[in-house]
């Protein structure tokens, strides 16, 4: 008896472990693949007749890994023949004296010469508008023929006809008169000289328009065709007359669009100033700046649109007006019914919200020369400009922006809004927009792991539902299959959690609920984590969870907020918008940027530190030959440009990295593909290369 077949057996022996041995046997398996029940034990008798034996039932148990490949499908070698060997040819000797066998069309007559010792026999392909019957069976593929057989070939003649359609648009909105004509072709087959594999060919002889369409055929079908509104039959003559067009197409009829709806508008008012960029350090620059009682925007209602018709007399109704709504924060009041957004005290205007509705004024505070120990440390809940230089130690903490028209020297910016130094930033912290670059760097990986989890889901369901899946091996749960799942073709789930984690360790001023969700997201999906996963319930419990925190992403990163100086050295950068360096480069300094870091200057280099961005990463010359290391961390769909990398470089996206060794690089990109592998594109001293 074949064990591969077997469901189940039942055995007996004296022992428990000789039973075991007999089944393995008979089931051809092994001790780890079968489940054993004990039917029952039996000891000798009282004064040791009997004998003593024991029954179990082995029961086969389906490899669920093994499963999971057969469903989804893995790579195997096709059976049969090997890589290296090669199909076995005999020759004859006959064979060189032999003649093949040809095939010949002659006034519409076929003649097959059969083949002489051994010779091939001839072949017969049916052509385009030819018909072919070997002994009265006709032939749809290349097929070998004798002298023996019954062989007839004719030609597909075709009548002269035409085709009147009417075609609507998909919108309902405009009706196409369509005539189409396809003239009748008479053929004859050509004679063909002897060949072994003949093709007979058809010559068309004559070609007979169809004859012409009548109006009135035309007029009933449009009649039938229901259109009611917009008809004009005027050019139908001129369609019938068209008889030399293989296809005409004409409009017979048009209905009234709808008028669509105008939406609500905001206009700006107030002058938004221009940058700081050339103004005296010391002098009073040009900035967004408004009095008290400055309209900052007017509002226009909406209008209602106007219903249109389709061509069967159904209206269509417009667009429904979308209304916009003038929203006031801090020093600005709404007035005239929501028609106009005032401010109620003086400084920069901001707008915010997706809408650009919410309008706030932040009042703006001036130090007219450095922050030293005269000013001491500055906080303000709005705007700071400071036309000169922060001095080492001070500290300037603003609501809104801050403008630093000199240096940034061993002190400390942090700004709600942006911040623009005008000369350097030497051994200092600079941040914007507070939390929100912390969002946005998350961001990406949320939306990843977020797919991920759904993908997931789908093979869960994928797997249950197949037949060979009614096994009691998941009658625990769903547990067992998710946790095979994810260290087999999910391991990207663990490589995100602990990423979002690493990046959230050390932030003290992170929101509790942020953290909670990426604590959840590790505790469940790293190390032992998928262990504790159960059901399928708990991965969905994950995915709304994600979705709760895109909200608070969403919000906090509406604004972003930019770091602009000329020159970093030995200092921390951190922007939830872009950093832009437009000067001599950045040295040995730390820069993360929610958005780009552009530092693409005739003279701008990166020499020590890193650099991590969700955005473009635009680099002049990177590293030095004295081997200063430089690591770029790539997040989500970010990407590098660089025009000069030096080796001992380093590329980083999620867990994969790429090191720059040996050769300078050359107008180098590195991204992630579609599948999220790291690609690095890049011309060295060795010539054009790519990973």
């Amino acid at each position: 008896m074949s064990g591969q077949n077997q469901q189940e057996v039942v055995v007996e022996a004296e022992n428990y472990d000789e039973a075991l041995a007999k089944a393995l046997k008979i089931l051809g398996t092994t001790k780890k693949k079968v489940s054993v029940e004990v039917i029952s034990t039996q000891k000798p008798g009282l004064l040791g007749f009997g004998k003593k034996s024991v029954i179990l039932r082995v029961t086969p148990v389906p490899d669920l890994t093994q499963l999971v490949d057969e469903i989804l499908g893995v790579d195997e070698k096709p059976a049969g023949r090997t890589e290296n060997s090669q199909p076995r040819v005999e020759y004859s000797a006959e064979a060189v004296e032999a003649t093949d066998g040809s095939v010949t069309i002659k006034d519409g007559v076929v003649l097959v010469t059969d083949p002489q010792l051994g010779g091939r026999f001839p072949v017969l392909t049916p052509n385009e508008n030819t018909i072919i019957t070997v002994n009265d069976v006709r032939i749809y593929e290349p097929t070998v023929v004798s002298s023996e057989d019954r062989i007839w070939v004719g030609t597909v003649q075709y009548k002269p006809e035409q085709k009147v359609e009417i075609e609507v648009s998909a919108d309902k909105l405009t009706a196409y008169l369509k005539i189409q004509r396809f003239p009748g072709r008479e053929y004859i087959i050509e004679d063909c000289p002897p060949t072994p594999e003949l093709k007979p060919r058809p010559r068309l002889v004559k070609a007979v328009p169809p004859d012409p369409v009548l109006r009135k055929d035309i007029e009933t079908i449009v009649q039938m065709s229901g259109i009611m509104y917009g008809l004009d039959l005027s050019g139908i003559d001129a369609a019938i007359d068209d008889v030399d067009s293989a296809e005409t197409k004409i409009i017979i009829a048009r209905g009234k669009p709808p008028v669509d709806a105008r939406d609500g508008k905001i206009i700006l008012k107030f002058d938004q100033g221009s940058p700081m960029r050339g103004i005296n350090p010391y002098g009073e620059g040009l900035v967004n700046s408004v009095e008290v009682g400055t309209v900052l925007a007017l509002k226009t209602p909406p209008v209602r649109g106007e219903a249109g018709m389709d061509i069967y007399g159904t209206p269509i109704p417009p667009r429904e007006a979308v209304d916009v709504e003038l929203l006031a924060k801090d020093g600005v009041q709404i007035v005239q019914n929501g028609r106009a957004a005032v401010a109620l005290i003086a400084g920069r205007t901001v707008v915010e919200g997706k809408d650009n509705n919410i309008f706030r004024v932040i009042p703006v505070h001036t130090v007219h020369g450095d922050v030293n120990i005269s000013v001491g440390n500055l906080k303000f809940k709005g705007d700071i400009h400071i036309f000169g230089s922060v001095l080492d130690g001070f500290r300037v903490e603003a609501g809104g922006n801050i403008k630093v028209y000199g240096s940034v020297i061993h002190a400390g910016l942090l700004a709600g809004g942006s911040v623009e130094v005008g000369k350097n930033i030497i051994s200092s912290k600079v941040k914007t927009g507070g939390q929100a670059v912390l969002y946005k760097l998350t961001e990406p990986l949320f939306k990843e792991i977020r797919n991920k989890l759904e993908q997931l889901q789908g093979t869960v369901q994928q797997l249950k539902k197949h037949p060979s899946f009614s096994v009691a091996d998941l009658n625990d749960g769903d547990g067992r299959l998710i946790h095979l799942l994810i260290n087999s073709r999910y391991q990207v789930l663990t490589k995100i959690a602990a990423k979002l984690k690493e990046l959230i360790d050390g932030d003290e001023l992170l929101h509790d609920s942020f953290r909670r969700v990426v604590e959840t997201i590790y505790n469940k999906l790293h190390g032992l984590g998928p262990l504790r996963i159960k059901e399928s319930k708990e991965l969905e419990l994950l995915v709304q969870s994600i979705d709760e925190v895109f909200q608070e992403i969403e919000d906090l990163s509406a604004t972003p907020a930019d770091v602009h100086a000329a020159y970093v050295q030995n200092s921390w950068v951190q922007a939830s918008g872009d950093i832009v360096i437009s000067g001599a480069g950045s040295i040995i300094s730390n820069l993360t940027a929610g958005g780009n870091i552009i530092i693409n200057n005739d003279h701008g280099v990166v020499r020590g530190g890193q650099l991590t961005a969700n955005g473009l990463i635009k680099l002049k010359e990177v590293g030095s030959s004295s081997e200063a290391a430089v690591t770029i961390n790539l997040i989500g769909k970010s990407k590098l440009e660089a025009e000069f990398i030096h080796p001992i470089v380093i590329v980083e996206h999620g867990a994969q990295k790429y090191r720059f060794e040996t050769w300078p690089a050359r107008y180098v990109e590195a991204f992630a593909n579609k599948e999220g592998k790291l690609v690095v594109n890049k011309l060295t001293s060795k010539g054009s290369e790519g990973l």
